[in-house]
């Protein structure tokens, strides 16, 4: 592949990276509107270790924790360790993630054109377990969203949407590449020092 696809590459996996980072540190996966008050409507924004209310003088706080488990509601529908788990899918998928974009570089700058070949799958597999953890922490805060009266999903469930389908779109056009192209094709190319 020549050095302008590399960059290409590159810029794809840090930005998938980057929305995956993005949706785990905005407190923004779900969000519940209370419009009963007839002169302010209440929107409390969940993320995935905050929750935020508008209309109120109270930060954000920690969320789930021992002191709100009870009060939130957490007993109900398993709700707490729900949410732990998609909160820990994408941790995991960030540190995944990282060791994909230093995979990327490592195979951008091999010398030996065997060692380039298996690079390449790697970071094609990389690209897919990066994305399987975002699955999960979408697919469960889908469900929480359906499970819980008044929720919609919010802005950090679809930036971790965008991540995980830019990841799998990604890992498949590379294979594609790698796999359709003779060895003589994308391999004549000088490495990056």
């Amino acid at each position: 592949m020549p050095y302008f696809a590399y960059s290409v590459l590159l810029l794809c996996v840090i930005t998938s990276y980057s929305l995956n980072w993005s949706s785990l540190i905005l407190p923004k996966w779900l969000a519940i509107i209370n419009d009963d008050n007839d002169d302010e409507t209440i929107i409390r924004s969940f993320g995935l270790f905050q929750l935020c209310q508008n209309g109120t003088n109270e930060a954000c706080r920690a969320f789930p924790s021992s002191e709100t488990q009870e009060k939130e509601g957490c007993d109900n529908i398993d709700l707490c360790p729900l949410w732990q788990a998609a909160g820990a899918a994408m941790i995991l998928a960030g540190v995944i993630g990282a060791l994909t974009i230093i995979a990327v570089l490592g195979t951008m700058g091999c010398r030996n054109r065997r060692k380039r070949e298996k690079g390449w799958k790697v970071v094609s597999g990389m690209l897919v377990l990066h994305a399987v953890p975002s699955i999960v922490a979408v697919l469960i805060m889908a469900h929480l969203s359906k499970s819980l009266h008044g929720t919609r999903l919010d802005v950090s469930c679809i930036l971790a949407t965008i991540a995980w389908i830019l990841s799998i779109l990604i890992a498949m056009v590379l294979t594609y590449i790698t796999s359709s192209s003779s060895s003589t094709d994308y391999y004549d190319y000088e490495p990056l020092d």
